[in-house]
């Protein structure tokens, strides 16, 4: 039986309309494929005059933020106030019954919900339920962005609660079937046994000025239920780090850094002292101090750790560290290792790690994402070199929103993640106990983050997890589709920063580490092969790469440089204004509207 659809409004001309336009531009065959077009909407009253009522609370930009250039149904649709003329109240999927209606539809699919599907053209079934929102779900202004011009109705998420919109994230696996998630509060779900007559009562509790508490006495209005409590933490704490002097050939590197409170005037916390320092059971304080060199690219030789380890020192006293209170506010360490004689170049300090809060004050601590601090310091530089930016955390936080790992102890650095993450690392160290050695084997990985982001966020799309031992052995399955295009470069680069590099000038990158504490015995891929082959994994695209001096057996001599007999050509042609100029050939920047 076909599904009985929904009375629409009745037509009011008194009342704004919208118009857009769409186009495919491959109609007839004369163009490889689409390119995007703006769907124009306008809106108007036929009676005349400006509109009365405008409800403008998403921009195609905030979306696109993470999508490179979101399109729908044969790349004719782009814009969000063009979608929602189809994707209205009234509109539902024929085959399912289920809602289409934008604000159900895009928190279903971003939510991931397992039991929302709809058919689309050609009986297609379309379901999301591998979808992973890559930040929290509670980050509703990540999408509704009040500070917005274009948005002027973005503060509906707090200030007009309804059951269609809420109810896709809170609704009752049990009683809600088909993916409607209709927030049966009738049916006595809802807490309290209230019983509603409409959506228009929300407001009263949830709304801005509502005054009911839940169990744990915290208010009940969305912006105060939404709130992050961990990040709210976490602004009150900044990692600084003030002098660095002893990072010479020889020299044993001193650090003199505070951790202060931006939210009370900078006011210093005593790191001996305080609470959220001295809160050491289960690790829920933690703090480090870690020195790595050089910022050409990192290797940490002789750090006294395996090779391409940092020095680390902990400087919290009550966990087991060490460190000198200045009196004045700020603490030093001193490294128990020396700048090696070999070392060249400039030095990278770090701070990371997180103080420990109760942040619900219900008696359990938690760990506090801290922006990471690093300083750099010459070794034989004349003055300090910093380590090359070639990608913004601000890319990386348009999808992320905070984007912190290892236990929230290393937050918005990448700066900091290469210091670990650098061609002389694999998960070697991770391999030989359960349930790592049991799911993954004992073959390592490595970790080297020019490969390992880009073999992370192409998973999905080339059809190889990126399989990876993590902290007592844990394993994480990276197994994705990346939301945006993954030949857009500049989605995660700075301009110009993605064209191959100069083999002479970095090192390999070790794929199979054999014996860890020894570099010589590594097997190694060149730089510019390690790259690339993280998503061109075909036959063909490794025999290129093979072809133009890259090299996936090569080895390592015992400073870290790359053993090879091959020499990379890859700029030949990949490089700026080349025959396959690699922006030209991946179509960076090639997708905003015309």
């Amino acid at each position: 039986a076909l599904t009985a659809y929904p009375a629409g409004p009745v037509f009011d001309e008194a009342k704004t309309h919208r118009v857009g336009i769409e186009i495919r531009t491959n109609s007839g065959g004369f163009l490889p494929e689409n390119i995007p077009a703006d769907n124009a909407p306008f809106d108007f009253v036929p009676t005349g005059g400006a509109p009365i009522f405008t409800r403008l609370i998403v921009d195609s930009d905030t979306c696109n933020a993470c999508h490179d250039n979101l399109e729908m149904h044969g790349e004719a649709r782009f814009d969000v106030e063009y979608c929602v003329q189809c994707h209205n109240p009234s509109s539902i999927d024929g085959d399912t019954g289920n809602t289409v209606d934008m604000k159900r539809l895009v928190h279903n699919i971003d939510a991931g919900r397992p039991d929302y599907q709809i058919i689309g053209f050609g009986g297609r079934l379309h379901e999301w339920s591998g979808v992973v929102w890559p930040q929290d779900l509670r980050n509703c202004q990540t999408c509704h962005e009040e500070d917005d011009a274009n948005t002027p109705q973005a503060s509906n998420w707090r200030l007009v609660p309804n059951r269609a919109a809420c109810g896709t994230c809170h609704y009752d696996d049990g009683d809600d079937l088909n993916g409607k998630h209709d927030f049966a509060i009738e049916a006595g779900l809802h807490p309290l046994n209230l019983a509603f007559g409409d959506d228009t009562q929300c407001v009263d509790c949830h709304g801005p000025d509502g005054t009911v508490t839940n169990a744990e006495g915290r208010l009940v209005q969305i912006a105060v239920a939404h709130e992050i409590l961990e990040k709210t933490a976490g602004e009150a704490f900044s990692y600084n780090i003030l002098t660095v002097i002893g990072t010479g050939q020889g020299e044993l590197p001193v650090i003199t850094f505070s951790v202060t409170d931006p939210t009370n005037g900078d006011a210093a916390y005593d790191i001996h002292v305080d609470t959220p320092f001295t809160t050491c059971a289960g690790g829920a304080s933690r703090l480090a101090v870690n020195v790595a060199w050089s910022t050409t690219d990192f290797a940490n030789i002789g750090s006294g750790n395996l090779p391409g380890v940092p020095i680390s020192m902990n400087p919290l006293a009550a966990c087991g560290g060490a460190s000198v209170n200045n009196g004045n506010g700020t603490f030093t360490v001193t490294s128990p290792t020396a700048i090696p004689a070999a070392a060249v170049g400039t030095a990278s300090i770090a701070i990371e790690g997180h103080p420990a809060v109760d942040v619900d004050n219900n008696g359990s601590f938690e760990r506090i994402a801290v922006t990471n601090a690093v300083f750099y310091s010459p070794i034989t530089d004349a003055t300090a070199v910093p380590r090359r930016t070639v990608v913004d955390i601000q890319k990386c936080d348009d999808c992320h929103n905070q984007l912190s790992l290892h236990g929230n102890n290393r937050t918005d650095k990448p700066e900091v993640c290469v210091t670990c993450h650098n061609p002389m690392m694999t998960d070697v160290n991770q391999r030989g106990a359960d349930p790592c050695l049991s799911d993954l084997g004992a073959d390592d990985t490595t970790i080297d983050f020019k490969h390992m982001i880009h073999g992370i966020h192409a998973s999905g799309e080339i059809g190889k997890p990126f399989d990876v031992c993590g902290f007592r052995n844990s394993v994480h399955s990276f197994d994705f589709i990346y939301p945006g295009r993954l030949n857009n470069c500049e989605g995660c680069h700075l301009a110009g920063t993605y064209y191959p590099v100069d083999a002479a000038e970095v090192f390999g990158t070790t794929f199979d580490a054999n014996d860890p504490a020894t570099l010589t015995d590594d097997v190694v891929v060149s730089p510019n092969a390690a790259v690339c082959s993280a998503c061109h994994i075909e036959p063909l695209d490794i025999l290129h790469m093979e072809l133009n001096g890259g090299d996936f057996s090569a080895t390592k001599a015992a400073d870290g440089s790359l053993v090879s007999s091959e020499i990379e050509s890859c700029v030949v042609c990949h490089g700026p204004g080349r025959t396959t100029d690699v922006k030209v050939v991946h179509e960076v920047g090639t997708f905003e509207f015309n």
